[in-house]
């Protein structure tokens, strides 16, 4: 009888403590189903709400309100005008200044934004803590408290984190309600119902590398590139974007500079450096391997502070600073259809904004090869944005082995699925297609889409010194500095001549006599599981572009310009 009532008291005890554990189980559903209360009108992109976090813990909401551009048609052509070396008013850059009156707001609804965030702002607490525009005159971003945003916007905020990002968010997972006031004005708004991307660092690697190739270290990229000059221009330089708290540590280049017996170059920071707290792998390997192809030159670090790869906030930290460099490397991206339509047409209007002042940008093209879009199955093939962008120039992945230049098998490439081919590279790309080479079946691609990448370097095992550590790091993130630096050092030239930077730079790269490069005509880069992928082939190809850079030449041509 003891042991029934002992066996009873057993089960009893456990059924309490199921009956526990359900109850908590659906306390926690509840608060998912409040922070995700009403219908789900927004992408979240892997973001998911924080049941451990309370309200009064959520963090200040930087919202960006994006103003109605005008005459983008006139964007649009003064873009290629500059940009084309046929043209009588190529190099003919405009000022920050100059874009803004063409595409920015009036004076007028500049107040009318500011005036309506700061009226709503209450007379006890402190809910709007900055206001601030943007020299073009196309952006008002404002810091506020929570309860102003959910007063302000018709919405509830909830915390969120993502499993890639150490960032929490505030965010409303129904769509923002645009005050009458603002609906002739204001296009778009950041920061309330729209969930950032996470980006990918396009770089793998460690102390042990397993990826094709030489290991590659300053005067390795120096000997098979013929670099032989030295930055000497007053006011150059080059700069690296870093995102989700990529940081270095400055010492670490200057050791990298000594170790590898380069000039000692200036390192500018804007934004934070927090090396302490942050990832180490990808800043690093920017800031160290931009500078071989531009030996003296002033290398830049612009690190975006917001969550995600926030490509305009980085646009318009450039923009906002007076002396900032004309080439800029970019190591991040994700598959084109991460983001949202509008989002990348919008970033194409800032794209080509930077290039009217003169800008260039070199993207990495991904670390995947073609990509794809299937799980166990290729499916269809995924291009990397921001590098599908026609108003970048995308930079893919080789490695050296005995002294040739193959593609490396992660070198992102292929065609657009969003953006058509731009006129002058049509002809490479139709030469491609129809050239004999082992294609993929035309289903898995858009052949009329813009083609990437433009151009290659070196990007597999690149020797890195981390806090007097060396690693080695591989990917197209590898590749992207040193074509940079390839620019800024021609940027030097053209500038100690009295001439422009080059600014946009893929009308001029497609139009150059192909001794202005190695050609790369070996490997590819299948994406598993996909069954092939774009073999290299004579002329442009979907794996390297136009190849990898002939200084002297390249310099020799391009300085004519």
């Amino acid at each position: 009888a003891d042991a029934n009532i002992n066996r009873s008291f057993r089960l009893l005890n456990r059924f309490r403590n199921m009956h526990a554990i359900f109850v908590a189980s659906c306390l926690l559903v509840t608060v998912a189903a409040a922070a995700l209360a009403a219908p789900v009108d927004v992408n979240m992109h892997g973001w998911s709400p924080v049941l451990t976090e309370v309200a009064s813990s959520l963090p200040a909401v930087s919202v960006r309100f994006e103003l109605k551009q005008r005459n983008l048609d006139i964007l649009e052509e003064r873009f290629w005008s500059v940009s084309d070396p046929d043209s009588p008013a190529f190099g003919q850059h405009m000022s920050v200044e100059e874009i803004g009156q063409l595409i920015g707001a009036s004076q007028e609804q500049l107040d009318a934004v500011i005036s309506w965030i700061q009226d709503g702002a209450t007379a006890t607490e402190a809910t709007v803590l900055s206001v601030s525009t943007h020299a073009t005159r196309d952006y008002v971003t404002a810091l506020m408290a929570p309860s102003h945003v959910e007063r302000a916007f018709g919405v509830h905020l909830a915390p969120f984190r993502h499993e890639r990002s150490r960032f929490l968010i505030a965010r409303s997972v129904q769509a923002a309600v645009m005050p009458p006031a603002l609906a002739g004005i204001v296009e778009r708004l950041s920061g309330v119902s729209n969930f950032p991307v996470v980006g990918r660092r396009f770089n793998a690697g460690g102390a042990v590398s397993g990826f094709p190739g030489e290991n590659i270290v300053p005067s390795t990229i120096q000997k098979v590139y013929g670099i032989n000059g030295q930055g000497k221009a007053q006011g150059n330089g080059v700069a690296c974007a870093e995102f989700e708290e990529a940081y270095a540590y400055i010492s670490d280049v200057h050791a990298f500079q000594k170790m590898y017996s380069l000039p000692a170059a200036e390192v500018k920071v804007v934004g934070p450096n927090n090396p302490i707290e942050g990832y180490l792998g990808e800043c690093t390997l920017d800031l160290e391997y931009v500078q071989p192809t531009c030996p003296g030159v002033t290398v830049w670090m612009f690190s975006v502070s917001s969550p995600g790869f926030d490509l305009m906030a980085w646009a318009l930290n450039v923009t906002a600073t007076a002396d900032a460099p004309k080439v800029h490397s970019i190591s991040w991206g994700s598959p084109e259809s991460d983001f949202e339509a509008d989002d990348t047409f919008r970033m194409n209007n800032e794209f080509k904004k930077l290039a009217l002042a003169g800008n260039s940008i070199l993207v990495a093209s991904g670390d995947d090869g073609t990509g794809h879009s299937g799980f166990f199955t290729c499916g269809h093939f995924q291009p990397q944005w921001p590098a599908s962008s026609p108003y970048i120039t995308a930079v893919g992945g080789t490695y050296l082995e005995s002294g040739t230049e193959s593609v490396w098998d992660g070198s992102g490439g292929g065609f657009s699925n969003r953006f058509a081919a731009p006129a002058f590279q049509q002809s490479a790309i139709k030469a491609y297609l129809s050239g004999g080479a082992d294609l993929p079946d035309a289903s898995y691609y858009n052949a009329t889409g813009r083609g990437i990448p433009d151009v290659s370097a070196l990007s597999t095992n690149f020797q890195t010194l981390t806090q007097n550590m060396t690693g080695s790091a591989t990917g197209t993130s590898a590749a992207t500095p040193v074509w940079a630096g390839v620019i800024a050092l021609i940027n030097d030239v053209r500038m100690a001549n009295g001439k422009q930077p080059l600014g946009y730079l893929n009308t001029m790269l497609y139009s150059l006599d192909k001794s202005a490069f190695t050609d790369i005509v070996a490997g590819d880069n299948r994406s598993k599981p996909c069954s092939k992928g774009f073999p290299a082939a004579a002329g442009w190809d979907a794996a390297s572009g136009r190849g990898t850079p002939k200084y002297g030449t390249l310099l020799q041509q391009l300085q004519s310009v």
